[in-house]
């Protein structure tokens, strides 16, 4: 079994970009790459998740991977298109979901503010209330101290 592919933590060692392509290390036949692969192609990097499998490819393109004689890359042009198209697919669904929690989160807002304005509305009618109960109770406490109710 190959050896796991160390992907970078950062920039360093991945391919630089100088004007419309990637500068990298690989010569023409040094690696066993072509457009629909070989028949003994590895393969044990086909499986991995795009976001990783990206990673890793453009890593062991790099000069930095060539230099510590790390794996060649094992991409075919296929396998790039039928991942970009997965992705571009991903993209739109991921983009259609943000949009729609966008506007759910901005209908929930706008519910949330009537809610607490509701809110601050019966709590100042419960405060007037309760004045008023207190007010009330005051009234009647005068009433019976100045007018003691009369028996029959």
């Amino acid at each position: 079994m190959p050896a796991p592919v160390e992907l970078p933590t950062s920039n360093q060692g991945l391919p630089r970009t100088e004007h419309l392509g990637r500068q990298t290390s690989l010569s023409q036949g040094q690696a066993t790459l072509s457009w629909n692969g070989v028949p003994d192609r590895p393969a044990h990097l086909d499986d991995i998740p795009t976001e990783i499998w990206a990673q890793a490819q453009l890593f062991c393109c790099s000069e930095r991977a060539q230099q510590t004689n790390s794996e060649f890359p094992t991409f075919t042009g296929p396998q790039i298109e039928s991942r970009i198209e997965v992705l571009e697919q991903d993209i739109r669904h991921t983009q259609i979901m943000q949009e729609i929690f966008q506007m759910e989160a901005g209908v929930a807002l706008v519910h949330y503010h009537d809610m607490k304005q509701a809110e601050h509305e019966e709590e100042e009618k419960l405060q007037k209330l309760r004045k008023t109960e207190k007010e009330l109770a005051d009234l009647h406490l005068i009433a019976h101290t100045m007018f003691a109710p009369s028996s029959v």
